[in-house]
């Protein structure tokens, strides 16, 4: 007979965990490991452009979930997080639909990398695909939490004002914040641009022209317009030095060639057959 206040033995043997919670665990892993499976298919299809496995790390995120609240913690995943988010609340739909880079994703509107979540309600921060950049959003927000658990002391004297300075705000400010904001500024343009240049079958059949004859014909290391995409949608390079790199006289003399070439088949009416229909991804 067992003594009272001593756990069993299957209890023992599995952490306390009871029949259901193990259940919902193999569940987690389970469902991790064939999205994994799903998306290699995808990429190998060339429907998705990019994929993050998390193979082998799915047992320690099952149980770091167990341990955390979705909507009460907060949550700065890795990504190869994949089967934490899955525990968390994000569905397995809205995983595939960032990773084929669908405008229905929730997390970016297919903006984002894959494996790169956000949800307001579940308190996941998207994050940046440089791992460097990362200790940053935790810092950040223990640094505002304990500030608003410290108590306001009402006999803090006045700050005294200071004299109007002849700088505007703007230069007064260090020189990196002032690089930061330029290229937040330069990215928010850009990625105007882009909304607009994929709603025009000219331009994105010029774009895609373009980076196929950079790979083509140029070794790595030296494709301008295909290194600037990948800095500008994965974070690897500042917005202005990607741009910088890739306004270069020859690619943008061959950008202004395919787009005459593009315009001149939409006016034929056979943009959208042959190469182009390929090209446009129709």
């Amino acid at each position: 007979m067992a003594v009272v206040g001593t756990p069993s033995l299957a209890a023992q043997q599995y952490g306390g965990l009871d029949r259901e919670r193990l259940i919902w665990t193999y569940r987690m892993m389970y469902l991790s490991r064939k999205m994994d499976e799903k998306e290699i298919q995808l990429h190998r299809q060339g429907r998705g452009f990019f994929q993050i496995s998390a193979a082998g790390h799915e047992a320690f995120q099952a149980a770091a979930a167990l341990a955390l609240r979705a909507g009460s913690d907060w949550f700065f995943p890795y990504y190869r997080d994949r089967t934490l988010a899955l525990a968390l609340g994000v569905s397995p739909v809205d995983l595939l639909l960032e990773a084929i880079g669908s405008g229905k994703a929730p997390f970016s509107g297919g903006r984002q990398m894959p494996s790169h979540w956000g949800s307001v309600k579940l308190h996941i921060v998207s994050r940046a695909s440089a791992t460097g950049t990362w200790c940053m959003g935790p810092c950040t927000r223990r640094s505002v939490r304990r500030r608003s658990k410290r108590p306001r002391s009402s006999s803090r004297p006045p700050v005294p004002r200071c004299r109007r300075s002849r700088r505007s705000a703007p230069q007064r400010a260090p020189p990196s914040r002032r690089r930061f904001r330029v290229d937040n500024w330069v990215g928010r343009a850009l990625f105007a641009c882009n909304d607009l240049i994929s709603r025009c079958p000219v331009m994105v059949v010029a774009f895609l022209a373009v980076t196929r004859w950079e790979q083509e014909h140029l070794p790595p290391g030296r494709r301008p317009l295909n290194e600037f995409l990948w800095g500008m949608f994965t974070g690897d390079a500042p917005y202005l030095t990607a741009l910088r790199a890739a306004l270069r006289p020859g690619i943008l003399a061959r950008l202004v060639w395919e787009t005459l070439t593009a315009t001149l088949a939409w006016l034929r009416g056979d943009l959208e057959t042959g190469k182009w229909k390929l090209e446009a991804g129709k």
